[in-house]
């Protein structure tokens, strides 16, 4: 999986969930407490754990108990765990390529008419930016749309 040494070390449950991200700790601690539990549903969650880069790894976990004790206690469970580090990597660059396109979308359909309508001459300048400058150069004519467009850039 190409995880972080203290990972791979972790003997007990809870020494391996203390590796776990925290905003990702409590899902699969429940997600594994369900798949203990009677009907033997299958675990399938992904989760973050520390890699060897020290950048947090992606990992998407399927498993089920296979086996259980008089008591109904788990006794044996089989599964297998892959990094997803890469899809998860190409997912995010594909999410923020499309709120760029939406970007470019709103600018041409929605703010390049109102724009046009009050500054008439602005819109033959405009044209010729590139298409991110032309963007932001468009919202910067609202303060706040400014302000909105920035943050969302940022986090594309």
């Amino acid at each position: 999986l190409n995880v972080a040494d203290t990972v791979d070390s972790a003997r007990t449950l809870t020494a391996w969930l203390e590796q776990v991200h925290p905003e990702d700790r409590a899902g699969l601690a429940e997600a594994i407490t369900a798949a203990f539990g009677p009907g033997n549903p299958v675990l399938d969650h992904e989760y973050r754990i520390p890699g060897r880069d020290g950048a947090w790894a992606w990992i998407h976990s399927r498993g089920r108990v296979a086996g259980r004790h008089a008591d109904g206690a788990p006794q044996l469970a089989v599964g297998i765990s892959s990094n997803i580090t890469m899809r998860k990597r190409m997912e995010e660059a594909h999410l923020r390529a499309r709120k760029l396109q939406s970007l470019g979308t709103l600018a041409g359909g929605i703010l390049l008419p109102a724009l046009a309508a009050a500054q008439p001459d602005a819109r033959a300048i405009l044209l010729y930016l590139p298409l991110r400058d032309y963007v932001l150069a468009i919202l910067r004519s609202d303060t706040l749309a400014s302000a909105r467009a920035s943050e969302a850039l940022r986090t594309a």
